[in-house]
Protein backbone atom coordinates (compact mmCIF):
# COMPACT_ATOMS: atom_id res chain seq x y z
CA UNK A 1 0.00 0.00 0.00
CA UNK A 2 1.47 3.47 -0.66
CA UNK A 3 0.58 6.66 1.81
CA UNK A 4 1.90 9.69 2.07
CA UNK A 5 4.09 10.00 5.36
CA UNK A 6 1.81 11.86 7.84
CA UNK A 7 1.53 8.91 10.10
CA UNK A 8 5.64 8.97 10.72
CA UNK A 9 7.75 11.28 12.00
CA UNK A 10 11.02 12.41 10.24
CA UNK A 11 13.26 10.57 13.10
CA UNK A 12 11.30 7.29 11.82
CA UNK A 13 11.94 8.27 8.25
CA UNK A 14 15.86 8.96 9.19
CA UNK A 15 15.70 5.36 11.14
CA UNK A 16 14.41 3.94 7.88
CA UNK A 17 16.57 5.84 5.54
CA UNK A 18 19.80 4.59 7.53
CA UNK A 19 18.71 0.89 7.93
CA UNK A 20 17.74 0.62 3.82
CA UNK A 21 20.77 2.30 2.48
CA UNK A 22 22.92 0.31 5.09
CA UNK A 23 21.62 -2.80 6.12
CA UNK A 24 23.56 -5.32 3.98
CA UNK A 25 27.63 -5.07 2.98
CA UNK A 26 26.66 -4.32 -0.29
CA UNK A 27 24.57 -0.95 0.35
CA UNK A 28 27.11 -0.18 2.36
CA UNK A 29 29.85 -0.42 -0.07
CA UNK A 30 27.77 1.43 -2.37
CA UNK A 31 26.61 4.23 -0.12
CA UNK A 32 28.81 4.00 3.24
CA UNK A 33 30.82 6.98 2.20
CA UNK A 34 27.28 9.29 1.51
CA UNK A 35 26.52 11.27 4.69
CA UNK A 36 22.85 11.78 3.34
CA UNK A 37 21.87 8.55 3.68
CA UNK A 38 24.38 7.45 6.79
CA UNK A 39 24.78 10.24 8.90
CA UNK A 40 21.57 10.38 10.91
CA UNK A 41 22.23 14.08 11.76
CA UNK A 42 22.85 14.86 8.44
CA UNK A 43 19.84 12.85 6.78
CA UNK A 44 17.58 14.82 9.11
CA UNK A 45 18.85 18.39 8.39
CA UNK A 46 18.44 17.50 4.69
CA UNK A 47 14.86 16.20 5.27
CA UNK A 48 13.81 18.73 7.32
CA UNK A 49 15.46 20.94 4.81
CA UNK A 50 12.96 19.43 1.85
CA UNK A 51 10.03 19.85 4.02
CA UNK A 52 10.62 23.54 4.87
CA UNK A 53 10.46 24.14 1.14
CA UNK A 54 14.36 24.70 0.79
CA UNK A 55 14.54 23.10 -2.27
CA UNK A 56 11.47 23.91 -3.99
CA UNK A 57 7.90 22.82 -3.43
CA UNK A 58 7.35 19.55 -1.87
CA UNK A 59 4.41 19.21 -0.27
CA UNK A 60 3.00 16.14 1.78
CA UNK A 61 1.82 14.42 -1.26
CA UNK A 62 5.99 14.27 -2.78
CA UNK A 63 6.77 12.57 0.63
CA UNK A 64 5.57 9.00 -0.17
CA UNK A 65 5.84 5.28 1.79
CA UNK A 66 5.19 1.65 0.66
CA UNK A 67 3.77 0.30 3.78
CA UNK A 68 3.55 -3.81 4.03
CA UNK A 69 1.89 -4.96 7.01
CA UNK A 70 1.84 -1.60 8.83
CA UNK A 71 6.13 -1.66 8.22
CA UNK A 72 7.73 0.93 6.19
CA UNK A 73 8.94 -0.93 2.94
CA UNK A 74 10.06 2.04 0.97
CA UNK A 75 10.20 5.86 0.75
CA UNK A 76 10.69 8.36 -1.89
CA UNK A 77 10.90 12.01 -0.98
CA UNK A 78 10.92 14.52 -4.40
CA UNK A 79 10.49 18.17 -4.86
CA UNK A 80 10.06 20.45 -7.61
CA UNK A 81 12.76 23.41 -7.65
CA UNK A 82 12.89 26.91 -8.23
CA UNK A 83 14.90 27.11 -11.20
CA UNK A 84 14.45 30.02 -13.04
CA UNK A 85 17.38 29.08 -15.98
CA UNK A 86 15.56 25.14 -16.30
CA UNK A 87 11.80 24.27 -17.72
CA UNK A 88 9.79 22.91 -14.49
CA UNK A 89 11.06 19.51 -13.46
CA UNK A 90 10.53 16.73 -10.86
CA UNK A 91 13.36 15.75 -8.41
CA UNK A 92 13.35 12.11 -6.58
CA UNK A 93 15.44 13.65 -3.95
CA UNK A 94 15.18 10.13 -2.01
CA UNK A 95 13.78 6.36 -2.56
CA UNK A 96 14.89 3.87 -0.60
CA UNK A 97 13.65 0.32 -0.43
CA UNK A 98 14.27 -2.09 2.48
CA UNK A 99 16.12 -4.95 1.53
CA UNK A 100 14.19 -7.48 2.70
CA UNK A 101 11.30 -5.62 0.11
CA UNK A 102 13.46 -5.65 -2.62
CA UNK A 103 12.04 -7.30 -5.79
CA UNK A 104 8.77 -6.89 -5.10
CA UNK A 105 8.11 -3.85 -7.32
CA UNK A 106 8.03 -1.31 -4.62
CA UNK A 107 10.64 1.42 -6.02
CA UNK A 108 8.88 1.41 -9.54
CA UNK A 109 5.09 1.64 -7.44
CA UNK A 110 6.77 4.90 -5.86
CA UNK A 111 8.33 6.00 -8.82
CA UNK A 112 5.30 5.81 -10.75
CA UNK A 113 3.07 7.65 -8.24
CA UNK A 114 6.12 9.83 -8.13
CA UNK A 115 6.08 10.68 -11.88
CA UNK A 116 2.18 11.06 -12.03
CA UNK A 117 2.04 13.78 -9.57
CA UNK A 118 5.22 15.33 -11.60
CA UNK A 119 2.93 15.10 -14.47
CA UNK A 120 0.09 16.72 -12.67
CA UNK A 121 2.78 19.53 -11.96
CA UNK A 122 3.42 20.35 -15.40
CA UNK A 123 6.70 19.18 -14.87
CA UNK A 124 9.04 18.60 -18.51
CA UNK A 125 11.17 15.89 -17.01
CA UNK A 126 12.14 14.35 -13.85
CA UNK A 127 15.78 14.22 -12.53
CA UNK A 128 17.73 11.85 -10.05
CA UNK A 129 20.81 10.84 -8.86
CA UNK A 130 22.42 8.12 -7.66
CA UNK A 131 26.22 6.96 -7.44
CA UNK A 132 27.91 5.11 -10.60
CA UNK A 133 28.02 1.80 -8.77
CA UNK A 134 24.57 1.26 -7.95
CA UNK A 135 23.70 -0.85 -11.30
CA UNK A 136 20.77 -2.21 -9.65
CA UNK A 137 19.21 1.41 -9.50
CA UNK A 138 20.43 2.83 -12.76
CA UNK A 139 18.19 -0.38 -14.20
CA UNK A 140 15.71 0.97 -12.70
CA UNK A 141 15.79 4.36 -13.97
CA UNK A 142 16.83 3.32 -16.94
CA UNK A 143 13.16 1.07 -16.94
CA UNK A 144 11.61 4.17 -16.37
CA UNK A 145 13.28 6.51 -19.14
CA UNK A 146 16.10 8.37 -17.08
CA UNK A 147 19.68 8.46 -18.58
CA UNK A 148 22.77 8.88 -17.41
CA UNK A 149 23.46 12.81 -18.29
CA UNK A 150 26.57 13.25 -16.69
CA UNK A 151 28.62 11.23 -13.61
CA UNK A 152 30.43 12.57 -10.82
CA UNK A 153 34.15 12.46 -9.11
CA UNK A 154 34.54 13.12 -5.44
CA UNK A 155 38.03 14.58 -4.12
CA UNK A 156 39.00 14.46 -0.87
CA UNK A 157 41.78 17.09 0.51
CA UNK A 158 43.88 15.07 3.30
Amino acid sequence: MIDNCKDFSLNELVDFTLRAFGSTKEDRAIHGDDQLVSNPEVCMRVLQAIKKGNFGKSNPDFWKVALVDGKIAGLIVSFIPKIASRPKHGVIGQLAVSHEFRGRGIASNLISKTHKLFRSENCKYGFVGTPITNIGAIKLYEKFGYEIIFRMSHFVYI
